[in-house]
């Protein structure tokens, strides 16, 4: 049996949608049972709980992981969109492509789409290398790899979309350059919202680099995409209008396009290439030359904490 919180008063009570005995709150739309499966033991020790049920009974506000609230809601959003887009003869568009399809076992997302989400994917300990499928042998020097540790792209893209935002939160990476900081503080406050987003995207963008140099183009187009559809999602659960998310999604998509083409117009000097790029995004009226050295190990710090997190996942 699950044990939860009461979002509202720091009850803790059997199961995530229950009725609250203390205040009779049962949560009902996505964002109240997102966050109801959030504060349960799904999640988090008793301890932990307890203090957020703390919290809440004096009055505090709980900081939610947008990107995690999104995760918990995907499966309930695809319940609650296979029950408002079939048709009598159990036919949907896919929730993702668009295609219709007949629904098997409440499905919101047609069998393509699940396929290519839901691929395997396994990687070589030897070469770091990831495969798609059940490969049994690495193509690079023929060891034999372990498809029981294999992850699904969606996966992938869900732990690269979780991870950027732990990334984009700790203070201790940014704050490690003198000179990042001081341009920081030289910002505008148009400039600094500015500087948030860009930072949001550079950050995200890193850590899917990863998968670059190890997973075919397939795994990394997939990943990328459903990685932005996640952060897509992220803003539409906390009130933002279809048009301003698809806005503001849009951004990254240009974002990732000029860092791609930075990547390729410096084949030879990759860092110093994205470097460039993530220069004159974050920091549009410095002099920017001087900042890159800088920017460089910035850069090279998040990818190295992504390659970590996303390579343990291979390990679980």
């Amino acid at each position: 049996m699950t044990i939860a919180v009461c979002i509202k008063c720091g009850q803790r009570k059997f199961g995530a949608f229950t009725l609250c005995e203390r205040c009779s709150f049962e949560p009902s739309n996505v964002l109240e049972l997102a966050k109801s499966i959030y504060l349960s033991d799904h999640n988090f020790p008793m301890d932990q709980l307890d203090a957020f049920a703390l919290t809440i009974a004096v009055g505090e506000p709980v900081e939610y992981d947008p990107i995690a609230l999104t995760i918990i809601s995907a499966p309930i959003s695809q319940e609650q969109y296979y029950e408002k887009s079939r048709d009598f003869s159990g036919q949907l568009p896919c929730m993702r492509c668009g295609v219709t399809f007949r629904a098997q076992d409440r499905d919101a997302i047609c069998p393509d789409c699940e396929q290519l989400l839901n691929c395997p994917i396994s990687m070589c300990n030897s070469c770091m290398l990831a495969f798609d499928g059940a490969v049994k042998f690495c193509s690079l020097c023929g060891q034999r790899i372990n498809t029981a540790g294999s992850v699904s792209p969606i996966v992938l893209a869900q732990t690269a979309a979780f991870h950027a935002r732990l990334l984009k939160s700790n203070q201790k990476i940014l704050s490690s350059s003198e000179k990042l900081n001081a341009a920081q503080n030289r910002l505008s406050a148009f400039d600094k919202e500015r500087f948030e987003l860009e930072l949001d995207i550079l950050v995200l963008y890193a850590t899917i680099l990863v998968l670059r140099d190890v997973a075919s183009s397939r795994t990394y187009e997939v990943v990328s995409r459903v990685a932005l559809q996640i952060f897509c999602d992220s803003f539409l659960l906390y009130g933002l209008s279809p048009a301003e998310s698809q806005a503001r999604i849009q951004r990254y998509v240009e974002s990732f396009d000029e860092y791609d083409k930075g990547l390729l117009e410096n084949a030879n000097q990759r860092m110093l290439g994205l470097a460039i790029i993530a220069g004159t995004k974050l920091f549009p009226h410095e002099d920017r030359p001087e900042l890159v050295f800088d920017l460089v190990i910035l850069i090279g710090a998040y990818i190295k904490y992504s390659k970590e997190l996303l390579f343990k996942k291979f390990e679980s």
